[in-house]
């Protein structure tokens, strides 16, 4: 079967699916007492996570901001106490990586991240929430990471400085193969063909290639112990591993901005991980 005659086929019933999921976050949306009022602040106060859903509350919070509203809103959001609702993952996230932070601890990179979140969730960037508020977590704590220990598990001056960590060319190559254990197998080939259109389409040389390699089956590590390492991307394009990085981030978000817009199928879009 032809992927146009895949996509045919399937095509009534995900289109359906995508028009449930969107009329569910509507109406629960219209729901919501009036933005603003007296009753909206009330209802925010008993607000747990997934009740009502978190692109919900982004939604309102992005029409409300700025304003005493908005603030509410997103102190209900960003509420890293116990309970921490919508931060449950941050902060278990966190925890695991505590071997990580050297003399930081879990706490100091779940208050990072919520410095994130308050910092882009009303611009471009926190667009991703309304649809999306798992995936924007994660772009939100691999940022408050990258920003506290740094990309190699340290920062010059940092406190976890004398624990550098050498990059793990397996870690890195199984964390970009991941991506496919988090999609629903009945996607998987539409998807990957989607992709690689989507790769294609992308002008600038290097990221179309650092995309394409990204996505593909078995993508090149980022790095080795030797620089110009002929068999690692670093070698290979003569750029640092931060420029990798950021190249292959610039891939995740051109994809996730196209499977944003398409209309052929309901993806859930966090199995776009951003960072390593």
């Amino acid at each position: 079967m032809t992927m146009a005659t895949l996509a045919s086929t399937n095509a009534p019933t995900t289109g359906q699916s995508r028009e449930s999921r969107q009329a569910r976050s509507e109406r629960i949306f219209e729901s919501l007492p009036a933005l603003g009022t007296k009753d909206y602040l009330d209802f925010l106060k008993g607000a747990r996570r997934d009740d009502p859903p978190a692109g919900v509350l982004v939604r309102a919070y992005r029409q409300l901001h700025p304003s005493d509203a908005a603030d509410a809103t997103l102190g209900r959001l960003a509420n890293s106490g116990d309970p921490p609702g919508y931060l449950i993952r941050v902060v278990a996230q966190a925890r695991r990586r505590r071997r990580q932070l050297g003399a930081y601890t879990p706490d100091d990179l779940v208050a990072n991240t919520v410095g994130e979140i308050v910092s882009t969730i009303a611009g471009p960037k926190g667009r991703i929430a309304e649809g999306a508020w798992a995936l924007y977590l994660e772009t939100c704590l691999e940022d408050a990471y990258r920003a506290l220990v740094g990309r190699g598990g340290f920062r010059v001056g940092s406190p976890a400085e004398d624990e550098t960590i050498d990059p793990d060319p397996s870690l890195e190559a199984a964390g970009a193969i991941g991506w496919r254990a988090r999609v629903e197998p009945s996607q998987l080939e539409w998807l990957e063909a989607f992709i690689e259109r989507t790769m294609n389409e992308i002008a600038d040389d290097d990221i179309r290639a650092i995309g394409l390699d990204l996505f593909s089956e078995h993508p090149t590590p980022v790095s080795s112990s030797e620089p110009k390492d002929p068999n690692t991307l670093t070698g290979r394009f003569g750029v640092s591993r931060h420029t990798i990085y950021r190249w292959q981030d610039a891939a995740r978000w051109r994809l996730y901005d196209a499977l944003d817009r398409q209309g052929e199928r309901d993806i859930d879009l966090s199995f776009l991980k951003f960072g390593t």
